[in-house]
């Protein structure tokens, strides 16, 4: 199968959406993907990967055509399963729900980029762009990355500092709940509220905390935290 297209055969309407876009190049290209050549490991997955040019709303582009083997498996199994699960629904004259989906697009996923990549760098790279997406959205919702009300230049490079190291200490702080159980359901932003709620009283030789509550006392005895009575001067 030839992988070259021509731009203008294969120019793509700027209203097609993606699942219609992914299961056109799926049906043009995907034959024989699933072969020893297109072959490549990540992680514990393996997958079978297929770079292809494409012009895409007038700009050159490439499309990467994948299939995880494991996923592909699982589709189909139940693909064909569902199939004799209706043909018995239908033999005892009861109504059957078809499955409108093609059984050769199982297991199937499509990536697009503008850039040529070795089909091994693909996955990596997919993955970068996704936590990057997700600690943006992270640094946005819960650490008030936006709006920017910042009227220098030095003012805007300390905000965004401060967001980034405070994203960073929220993401710490999950993942280190999720590690016990007691605290796995617990939001890193409820735990660091609690904590807060931790006050003191300063004296000239002292300072005395006051007694911590239920959350806060779940989240220190579960991380193994120390926050001492009384601390001298």
């Amino acid at each position: 199968m030839s992988c070259e297209l021509s731009s203008s055969k294969h120019e793509r309407n700027s209203a097609m959406s993606h699942n219609a876009l992914a299961k056109e190049l799926i049906r043009e290209y995907g034959m024989g993907v699933r072969g020893k050549e297109y072959a490549l490991e990540y992680g514990a997955r393996l997958l079978f990967m297929k770079r292809v040019p494409i012009d895409l709303f007038g700009h050159d582009c490439y499309a990467y055509i994948a299939i995880d083997f494991e996923r592909q498996i699982d589709e189909q199994e139940r693909y064909y399963r569902k199939a004799v699960a209706n043909r018995r629904k239908k033999k005892k004259g009861n109504e059957a729900e078809e499955d409108e989906t093609d059984e050769n697009d199982k297991g199937y996923f499509v990536l697009i980029s503008s850039e040529m990549l070795d089909t091994s760098e693909v996955m990596p790279l997919y993955y970068m762009r996704q936590t990057i997406e997700q600690t943006f959205d992270f640094a946005k919702n819960d650490v008030a990355l936006v709006p920017i009300r910042t009227h220098t230049d030095d003012t805007f490079r300390g905000h965004l500092m401060l967001s980034f190291m405070a994203t960073i200490l929220l993401i710490i702080v999950k993942r280190v709940l999720k590690t016990r159980k007691k605290t796995s359901e617990l939001p890193a932003i409820q735990a660091l509220i609690a904590m807060r709620y931790i006050k003191c009283d300063v004296f000239p030789r002292s300072i005395v905390t006051s007694e911590p509550s239920k959350y806060a006392n779940l989240i220190i005895n579960e991380l193994k935290l120390s926050v001492p009575g009384v601390i001298n001067l």
